[in-house]
């Protein structure tokens, strides 16, 4: 009965409230809206300035601050704009639009920011803000270009007079690299710009190509020709949009295998993919293409690292033929060198999820493998089932990293959560701490675990006792005698040398509330942390145990 009636009296509190104090907020505002028409331009912004901070409550400023947008100060004008973005009305974006041709270029970012805040109809929009490109500062720029490219489609129609056009065609063309396939539509007037007298619009023409894919192979012939060119990055370019788009001619193939041989290491590496994508069932191909991505893979260059990572999850090579090429080439690679290759390869998410699960069955390949996982997080919860498996080793290193990745997916584990549990009394710290680490994460589902967590907090190992009481928390966050036996750690906990326990620690003692007083000495310390993050999270436990 109380459950039932507890919301309409807290609806009736609640308008009651807002009756009480909206007159004084209205007043508030109509006093704001007089001062925007004050004869000193401070006072303008300062009104301005305050009804953006009122948002949806200074509803009925939204005529004036439109005719602010006229104002003779541009700092006025562009606090105006601002403000609109806040309070969130749509019949605001026809001002707006007017605004878009501002000649200040403070002004003009604040007006597209607000329309793009307000989300008006693109066919509205779109025209204007391509015109717009032509003139405005490379700031402005930017902001107009996200701004379409979140339109998507509808923005498509508007870009062959602006591709036509030499002062922004440059600007369209990294729009359409940002649509991609989306800008299908725009092929023929891309391929003219391939053979343009100007590097940066040749070279961006081809980029563009390239992320629109199969859907550009008209463009196949100006690709070819583009391959001769005088400039190595256009070369490189044009080789990687053969590849993208998977189609090329005779000739192409021809300068494409004399290209593989070239010094330079990046069109070389471009060339032998391209071939092999325009060449899939050529096997000799195919391993020449893998070799030299895998070699890059796990060399010192991060920019390479990337290029190679999505070269090969692009290929679509079978694995019987990648997954030897990749071992032995990870199998010479340095400690720092696998570590950025794990970065590069997570950095493509769900893209690779599927073949880095097949790699957590090869020896050499598990451990950067399950880092991958980790690092891509809950979009590698498809790779769930084959990390529980893989639970099965006997290698203790594996076995942590295993269940970190576990833990970094989670709750998509729970099938993880008896191994787990048996992991808890594991011989190795590492195993028994990420075994707990990811049960946490895991949350209430796997309370057949409290019994064996409540265990390792007796334990003499300060960073397993940590993880335990946070683990427990997260499992039963309601249980006050696991709050009041978890206090006493957690306190100790934030002394630990390791950021991450110090972290935890703090804001586990938060979500506990006011029941951890005794730790708010220790929180205050924690105050003076060289980690900003524990400073954080103890400030912030500190209001919530003051019940703030």
């Amino acid at each position: 009965m109380l459950v039932r009636f507890s919301l309409p009296i807290l609806g009736l509190c609640l308008a009651t409230l807002l009756m009480g104090t909206a007159p004084a907020a209205e007043a508030d505002v109509d006093q704001l809206i007089g001062q925007l028409t004050a004869k000193e331009p401070a006072v303008r912004c300062k009104a301005a300035l305050k009804l953006g901070e009122k948002g949806a409550l200074a509803g009925s400023a939204v005529d004036a601050l439109a005719k602010c947008l006229g104002d003779d100060d541009a700092l006025v004008r562009a606090h105006a704009a601002r403000a609109l973005r806040e309070i969130g009305d749509v019949k605001a974006v026809p001002a707006l639009m007017k605004a878009l041709t501002d000649k200040d270029n403070r002004v003009r970012r604040e007006v597209v920011e607000a329309i793009r805040a307000l989300h008006p109809d693109p066919k509205t929009i779109v025209p204007q803000m391509i015109k717009l490109i032509e003139s405005s500062d490379p700031a402005t720029i930017i902001v107009l270009l996200d701004t379409l490219a979140e339109t998507g489609e509808p923005s498509v129609e508007f870009l062959s007079e602006a591709l036509a056009n030499e002062k922004s065609r440059y600007w369209v063309l990294l729009l359409v690299a940002e649509l991609g396939p989306k800008a299908k539509g725009v092929v023929k007037d891309i391929v003219p710009l391939v053979g343009s007298d100007h590097i940066e619009v040749r070279l961006q023409a081809l980029v563009a190509l390239a992320e629109i894919g199969p859907d550009a192979k008209a463009a196949a012939p100006a690709l070819c020709k583009a391959l001769g060119d005088e400039l190595t990055g256009c070369q490189t370019a044009a080789a990687f949009a053969i590849g993208r788009i998977g189609v090329t001619c005779e000739k192409g193939q021809a300068k494409l295998k004399k290209l593989a041989k070239s010094d330079d290491e990046l069109l070389s590496l471009v060339s032998k993919w391209a071939l092999a994508r325009v060449n899939p069932d050529d096997e000799k191909i195919q391993k020449k293409a893998v070799t030299a991505l895998a070699k890059g893979l796990t060399g010192d260059d991060p920019g390479l690292r990337v290029a190679c990572a999505r070269g090969l999850f692009e290929l679509k090579a079978p694995v019987e033929l990648t997954r030897p090429i990749i071992s032995a080439a990870i199998g010479k690679a340095s400690p720092e060198a696998l570590e950025g290759m794990a970065d590069a390869v997570a950095g493509l998410g769900p893209l690779v999820v599927p073949k880095v699960a097949e790699a957590l069955e090869d020896e050499k390949l598990q451990i950067p493998a399950a880092k991958i996982l980790a690092r891509i997080g809950p979009d590698a919860k498809e790779a769930a089932d084959a990390l529980v498996a893989a639970l099965e080793t006997d290698d203790a290193e594996f076995k942590a990293e295993v269940q970190m990745a576990l833990a970094m997916i989670a709750p998509d584990s729970p099938k993880a959560i008896p191994a787990l549990i048996e992991a808890l009394a594991d011989k190795d710290a590492d195993v028994q701490r990420s075994a707990a680490f990811a049960l946490g994460k895991i949350g209430p589902s796997a309370k057949a675990a409290v019994d064996a967590l409540k265990k390792n907090i007796k334990g003499d190992d300060t960073d397993l006792r940590a993880v335990s009481i946070w683990a427990l928390l997260r499992i039963e966050p309601k249980n006050v005698e696991i709050a009041k036996m978890a206090i006493p750690v957690l306190i100790e906990g934030l002394s630990d040398d390791h950021d991450f326990v110090r972290i935890e620690c703090a804001s586990s003692l938060g979500s506990i509330g006011p029941l951890a007083g005794q730790a708010v000495p220790a929180l205050k310390k924690a105050l003076e942390d060289p980690n900003k993050i524990v400073r954080r999270e103890a400030a912030k436990a500190i209001k919530k145990i003051a019940g703030e």
